[in-house]
């Protein structure tokens, strides 16, 4: 497995950031052909890293899976064109497309460490793009698509999703960075951006928010650093036990009241009723394989995703992926800064229990998102004593 080696910043995850700001910049900016071009660049210099890192590197763990799943993900959405008479073009493999973008940078994640220094770059990086959604807010001109916050991504719930995700990126920093004007700034950027979720309405967004506040104070306060392993199982199936529990209690959790207060204009407790029970409807029959054809896209559940649009196999695949590369960052921590980064991806996780942005739709956040393993996985105590052994060694020489 391939390891840290020296203070080099490492291009390629800056590149990535650096696309994924485009993306972000692009969209506040109703620039829609810039936004696809950044994705579609990052895309590219993903699957040239995955060939460069798993051919000429030899990197081998998690190889046979993550191929497993492209393979048969693949194979059910042809099988899928077929039956539906579809045909293999660019825009009918667009989901597959974004779907392989998470997946192979999950194997390129499990695969390569970070040093310290390109770690910092990309919080400091991220720092920045926190403070885009409030000069949006402020200055930029807005769609009135909606009654509500979406700083022209295409639904409010994609807007908060972003936004979520740079929360945590800017409290990170706050913990994990040295310098003290750069934790000041990133500190300011939290409470404007909190806000900006709330006017959003996302509810999903808000419980990932409180879910990532609570692992911060479990980590703060426990001894052990790591998590236990029924912690992570419970967080990485939790999105596709919570479907058939929605959809045999909704009923009665409406009559009874008990989460009104959840419930305001455009946002019923009913709102996923109807779109996961046509999911359902589209694949009966076709559970092995899925209905790609007739069912991807965001089924706002991020396995029911992998469920409806590629089959079971699939679905018990990636969480079988999921839960074991979380595992090994888990295992791999050496302080409880690796765990505060990977408290935030659990949060994403969680956050997939109402959308389905990480497999699907959201043309980037696949960066973000599963850069809270590269952080989680960066060697912050070895790495700083092997650039002060350089420094010794060069001084010396």
């Amino acid at each position: 497995m391939p390891t840290v080696k020296g203070q080099k910043i490492n291009t390629f995850f800056i590149l990535e950031y650096a696309l994924c700001g485009a993306i972000i910049l692009a969209t506040l900016l109703q620039k829609t052909a810039l936004a696809s071009a950044a994705f579609t660049v990052s895309f590219v210099a993903l699957v040239i890293y995955f060939v460069k890192l798993s051919v000429f590197d030899g990197a081998r763990h998690f190889l046979i899976i993550t191929l497993l799943i492209a393979g048969i993900s693949l194979l059910s959405l042809s099988f899928s064109s077929l039956l539906n008479k579809r045909l293999l073009t660019v825009n009918y493999l667009k989901e597959y497309f974004i779907f392989l973008s998470t997946l192979f940078f999950m194997f390129i994640a499990a695969n390569e460490k970070i040093n310290t220094k390109t770690a910092k770059t990309i919080l400091v990086f991220n720092v920045f793009i926190a403070y885009l959604y409030p000069i949006a807010y402020r200055f930029f001109p807005q769609k009135n698509t909606y009654n509500i916050l979406s700083l022209n991504f295409s639904n409010p719930n994609l807007t908060a999703m972003w936004i979520m995700q740079s929360v945590f990126y800017a409290v990170l920093a706050v913990i994990l960075i040295d310098s003290k004007i750069i934790k000041i700034i990133a500190a300011v950027s939290v409470p404007l951006n909190a806000f900006l979720i709330n006017e959003t309405g996302a509810r999903n967004t808000i419980l990932a928010l409180v879910l990532f506040a609570v692992l911060c104070v479990l980590v703060a306060l426990k001894r052990e650093k790591s998590f236990s392993k029924p912690l992570m199982l419970i967080i990485n199936i939790i999105p596709i036990a919570f479907v058939p529990i929605y959809l045999s209690c909704i009923d009665f959790v409406q009559k009874s009241g008990w989460f009104d207060f959840l419930v305001e204009e455009g946002k019923k407790l009913t709102s996923r009723f109807g779109i996961w029970e046509e999911k359902f409807e589209k694949i009966k029959g076709l559970w092995l394989m899925g209905n790609y054809a007739e069912s991807s896209g965001n089924a706002h559940n991020s396995h029911l995703v992998l469920l409806s649009s590629y089959g079971i196999a699939v679905l018990i695949l990636m969480i079988y992926f999921l839960y074991k590369l979380c595992a090994q960052v888990n295992d791999e921590a050496e302080d409880k800064k690796n765990l505060f980064a990977l408290a935030a991806f659990f949060a994403v996780i969680f956050m997939g229990l109402g959308e389905g942005a990480l497999f699907s739709g959201g043309q980037g956040i696949f960066i973000m998102a599963c850069g809270f393993l590269l952080l989680a996985r960066c060697d912050y105590c070895g790495s700083e004593d092997e650039e002060e052994k350089n420094l010794v060694e060069q001084a010396v020489g």
